[in-house]
């Protein structure tokens, strides 16, 4: 509070004099720390070597490396002045300047290139922009890029060409072995006619006769295949009977199963028919269980009927 009420000369408060002094220590310590930043950033002690004599001057001294470069940069930088000296279109048309000077910059850049792949070395940012514009001014302004380069890249391309279209070939010819050698054939399916078993199943505008006349059909072919049409023979065992019985079913059903699979695979039917037939000869099987068990009683198990026919099934199979 006492020192906002004394004034500078400059009518300020001593207390504004002594922060803006604060403040001003901290100049040189962020300008020592950027120039610091931009010199590490820049790699410049790759190039140049400081070497301070307080309070004499500092004395700076060039690598070797980089006085090496300077030297091939100004014998390219000659050539290029010598030749439009004379001929300020030779510097736009350039045509002079890819003949005249093309051995000395294969000389820089390839002293600089086999000090900037070298993980143990290094340039400055300045030789890295200097030498990016001079291969900018050589390829893009003069275009004297050399052509048997770009056509190195043609035979790459062909080959990487013909190794895609081998590997094609190779894996479609796979498959199609894999295949069995069978052909495949793309179908349009909302091309093809509706198939009637089809449209009878899974049309909701069926009409009554239609479903009949299936349904009819199926139950002749079950009717055919029933165990009711022969009665039991009283003389002999009933189980046994009904075992063999039972294993005819099983053997019918199977055979069932392989027409079905054969219709499908030719698409005379669909699989939604085979499958509802399936299931009503199973039901036929059931029926031939609960008989079983009608006569043998209620402790007679479906396992104990079906093991003399599963048996003999899975001994086809």
């Amino acid at each position: 509070m006492h020192l906002n009420n004394i004034f500078s000369l400059d009518n300020r408060t001593c207390t504004d004099v002594i922060y803006g002094g604060y403040l001003l220590s901290y100049s040189r310590d962020i300008s020592d720390a950027l120039n610091d930043q931009i010199w590490e950033q820049s790699r410049c002690s790759s190039c140049i070597n400081i070497t301070f004599h307080f309070p004499d001057k500092p004395t700076y001294k060039m690598l070797d490396q980089t006085q090496i470069w300077e030297d091939k940069y100004l014998n390219f930088q000659q050539c290029v002045d010598n030749v439009t000296a004379y001929d300020e279109w030779a510097f736009r048309n350039g045509t002079t300047i890819c003949q005249t000077c093309k051995d000395p910059l294969e000389n820089l850049f390839n002293y600089f290139w086999k000090i900037y792949i070298d993980p143990d070395t290094d340039f400055c940012v300045d030789v890295e922009t200097i030498m990016n514009d001079t291969m900018h001014l050589w390829n893009d302004v003069w275009k004297c890029a050399d052509t048997k380069d770009r056509k190195k890249d043609r035979p790459l391309m062909i080959i990487t060409l013909i190794v895609l279209i081998i590997f094609t070939l190779l894996f479609y010819s796979a498959s199609y072995i894999q295949g069995g050698g069978r052909q495949r054939n793309f179908i349009l399916y909302s091309g093809m006619p509706v198939v009637e078993e089809r449209a009878r199943l899974l049309s909701t505008s069926a009409s009554g006769s239609d479903l009949a006349v299936v349904n009819f059909q199926r139950s002749n072919r079950i009717r055919a295949m029933s165990h009711k049409e022969e009665p039991l023979n009283p003389d002999e065992d009933q189980l046994t009977q009904y075992r063999e019985r039972c294993a005819g079913h099983v053997e019918k059903l199977k055979e069932i199963l392989d027409e079905c699979n054969d219709r499908v695979n030719s698409r005379t039917e669909t699989e939604e028919t085979c499958h509802q037939e399936m299931m009503d000869y199973i039901h036929e099987l059931d029926h031939c269980v609960g008989d079983a068990q009608s006569v043998q009683g209620p402790e007679i198990t479906i396992t104990q009927i079906f093991d003399f026919a599963f048996a003999d099934l899975v001994g086809s199979l």
